[in-house]
């Protein structure tokens, strides 16, 4: 997971215009407020979404901090009522690649399958959007080409979407379009053209043998609504959320691979003090987890969902 950090709004500025003069270039977005965790996950969003300037005559590719790029072609923009555009246009782009980039932005590997939400292995994900003036646009008939980086091509991996984020967090939708290994400058990345502006995810259904419910349990003396808590398995790429599960306890909101080392995760606010909570387990049947808080502050919870 890279590392963050906010820029002064004169900071800010220069790169922009800099951009513009090149046609190319990142910076990280505006922060955030608010006291609540869903503010700080926001926050953690807007703090960490790449600038970028395309011109939407000629098109560009847009290469991120973390090795994701999207090349838009010539023309490739349109207004939201589908006129056409020109002059240079904002993209803004959030990568979301590993464990802690999941934990950080609250975006879980979590799809539909028939229906029924399921873990998803990873191969990273993306959030990607287009302005101009300040509003929203769209991609015309040509689409995006999207390129996601890996150390190894698995030939099960497959392209999934999302709008947003429901209450029980993120749910991923399956697209039937073809994804490709496709090799550059010496790299590796997962290849595919894209129809929209939006999350976009390379995941697969992975099968595991015995799966169970994850709970967790939090101290008496902490309020439920003042908790996230999280599952992580490292070894698939892979994050859930844990939702209320009666008083004091979460659940992991679909089963997840009995026998599968994990890491619970869980973050606690009380106006400006935080807490945090690791535990480090080997899934068993029936598993609970009882979550034990240490005072902490934004800067050691990242870096230690880092270290996952």
């Amino acid at each position: 997971m890279r590392t963050r950090a906010l820029l002064s709004a004169s900071t800010l500025v220069a790169i922009l215009v800099l951009a513009a003069a090149c046609q190319k270039g990142s910076s990280f977005g505006p922060g955030g407020g608010g006291d609540g965790l869903t503010d700080l996950i926001e926050q953690n969003r807007a703090n960490a979404t790449q600038l970028f300037v395309v011109d939407a005559a000629n098109g560009g590719t847009v290469s991120a901090i973390g090795g994701v790029r999207v090349v838009f072609p010539s023309n490739a923009f349109r207004t939201a009522t589908g006129g056409p555009v020109s002059g240079p246009v904002e993209v803004r782009l959030l990568e979301v690649l590993d464990p802690g980039d999941m934990i950080m932005y609250d975006v879980q590997t979590v799809g539909r399958d028939g229906g029924q939400p399921r873990l998803l292995r990873s191969g990273g994900a993306i959030h990607v959007k287009a302005f101009q003036n300040g509003q929203a646009l769209v991609l015309g008939p040509q689409g995006m080409e999207v390129l996601m980086p890996t150390n190894a091509i698995d030939p099960d991996m497959a392209v999934f979407t999302a709008n947003t984020a429901p209450a029980q967090g993120m749910l991923w939708n399956q697209e039937n379009w073809q994804l490709d290994s496709v090799p550059v400058e010496g790299s590796m990345f997962y290849g595919f053209q894209a129809d929209s502006l939006q999350w976009i995810n390379c995941d697969y259904f992975a099968s595991y043998p015995q799966t169970t419910f994850v709970d967790a349990v939090i101290p008496t003396n902490i309020s439920m609504d003042s908790v996230m808590v999280w599952i992580a398995f490292p070894s698939e790429n892979a994050v859930m959320r844990m939702l209320p599960e009666g008083p004091g306890a979460f659940r992991s909101v679909q089963v997840a691979p009995v026998g599968m080392p994990a890491v619970v995760v869980a973050l606690q606010r009380n106006g400006t003090v935080y807490g945090s909570a690791f535990t480090s387990v080997t899934v068993i049947n029936g598993q609970q987890v009882g979550l034990s808080f240490q005072v902490t502050d934004q800067q050691t919870f990242e870096a230690a969902v880092n270290a996952i």
